[in-house]
């Protein structure tokens, strides 16, 4: 049964004002209803554009993925902006400013770095590389690796097989032409990975890379993507030995000027502390050169010290690549020479192979000295003064 509402006089009057009121308000409402609604639109649209990214034109990302070599993600990103302007993009979910361009190549600087850089938690299985004495290459390839280089700290090969036995290789320009890097990113890759002594790099297939490539907004127009395994080649023949840097005088003392040169150097010396040692004998010679050899399956024999003096300075053992020595000065005074030495430490970006080294440098002296002192050796180990 329907409820019938009963209204009396007064209450009949109070209805009928309000909706006479209602009636006269109802198109200014409808038109601040519709203002208002412009307005909060306005302001999601003003809310938005202020937190979203605004990537450059042509927004580009090549992306190296270093497994073994530092187990790091570096990404160049390339894209039209003018010098001087800026953009911003997100990686990750997180927001990157872009600058530049600020390196050869065209590519954007990342935060002010040449690149965006990340850590790889994951691991790669990796071939085992060993040259032969024949300067040919035996390979187990630990499977997905499409191209093969090899360094031995500075010069570069390409296998013309990944796996087997008595492989050649031709000399290349570092890791130009692998997977899909540009000319620029090749180098300076292979800058990185120069001066650690005798690596094997492979170029991973696309399937067998185990990391995702990242999350980037605005979506690139173009997004590439190249694996690198990087590893020691332990017990690899000795590499040909560095062409002898011409002779350099020394520095004018009062006993005279005795001239020097850099026979070779290494990064895998069996040497744990820093040390020198100096041969004035065929003996002392050979013993020498074992030690800078000492974890290499064969060595190159050393050469004759009539009328000279080899002096080896090794820095110890480090936990990573990226160090070396350099030599700065060679002085004499009376019969005593003095070698001046400079520790170089990778920088803290550096890409550095993660395996332990042992940097080792000899220097030929002009000359018999039955003393020699050395002098810069062991600073990056917090060591102080000269050591013989």
């Amino acid at each position: 049964m329907d409820a019938v509402i009963r209204l009396d006089g007064s209450q009949l009057k109070v209805l009928l004002s309000t909706l006479q009121l209602a009636v006269t308000w109802a198109p200014y409402a409808e038109r601040m209803t519709r203002k208002t609604g412009m307005m909060m639109a306005a302001l999601s649209v003003g809310v938005l554009s202020g937190c979203a990214a605004t990537g450059p034109s042509g927004l580009s990302v090549h992306e190296a993925l270093v497994y073994g070599g530092g187990q790091q993600r570096l990404a160049w990103v390339y894209g039209d902006l003018t010098p001087g302007k800026e953009a911003q993009v997100s990686i990750e979910g997180q927001p990157v400013r872009l600058t530049g361009p600020g390196q050869a190549g065209g590519a954007l600087l990342v935060n002010g770095s040449s690149t965006y850089r990340g850590t790889l938690d994951t691991a790669v299985n990796q071939p085992k590389v060993v040259r032969n004495a024949r300067g040919l290459f035996d390979v187990s390839s630990a499977g997905g690796i499409t191209e093969l280089y090899y360094t031995d700290g500075r010069s570069w090969l390409r296998l013309n097989a990944t796996a087997g036995s008595g492989i050649s290789a031709r000399p290349a320009s570092g890791l130009q032409g692998a997977g899909d890097l540009t000319d620029s990113e090749a180098a300076a890759l292979s800058q990185a990975l120069s001066g650690q002594g005798a690596l094997a790099v492979g170029v991973l297939s696309p399937s067998s890379i185990p990391d995702r490539r990242l999350s980037v907004e605005p979506q690139p127009q173009e997004h590439r993507l190249t694996a690198l395994s990087v590893a020691r080649v332990e017990g690899a023949a000795a590499p040909s030995p560095a062409p002898t840097t011409p002779a350099r005088p020394g520095t004018t003392q009062p006993g005279g000027t005795v001239n020097y040169s850099v026979l070779d150097q290494g990064n895998n010396a069996a040497a744990s502390g820093p040390t020198v040692q100096v041969a004035t004998t065929a003996a002392q010679a050979e013993a020498l050169y074992a030690l800078a050899y000492g974890r290499q399956s064969s060595r190159p024999s050393a050469p004759s010290v009539t009328g000279r003096t080899l002096v080896g300075i090794f820095m110890g053992t480090r936990a990573t690549g990226g160090y070396s020595l350099e030599v700065r000065s060679v002085s004499m005074n009376g019969g005593q020479a003095t070698v001046e030495v400079r520790e170089k430490t990778p920088p803290v970006e550096a890409l550095t192979t993660q395996a332990l080294t042992s940097p080792w440098i000899i220097v030929q002296l002009d000359g018999r000295f039955s003393d020699v002192q050395v002098q810069g050796l062991g600073r990056s180990a917090g060591i102080s003064g000269s050591e013989r």
